[in-house]
């Protein structure tokens, strides 16, 4: 018999000391096309504190 492994459902999780890479649309009002940009994220403990509270992203102030 075959074991089988189930692992939790953990979509937009941040988990601390990890790299992740990023995906950054930015759009304008002219009705052009969104310009996107990769970057890498490394997690830290107060970066999880901080985010993991915020339901929206959109919300945040740059």
């Amino acid at each position: 018999m075959v074991k089988k492994t189930i692992y939790a459902n953990d979509a937009g999780t941040l988990y601390s000391h990890l790299l992740y890479a990023a995906l950054i649309t930015v759009t304008s009002d002219s009705g052009s096309e969104p310009k996107r940009y990769w970057r890498w994220l490394w997690t830290n403990n107060m970066y999880n504190e901080y985010y993991y509270q915020v339901d929206d992203f959109n919300t945040l102030k740059f």
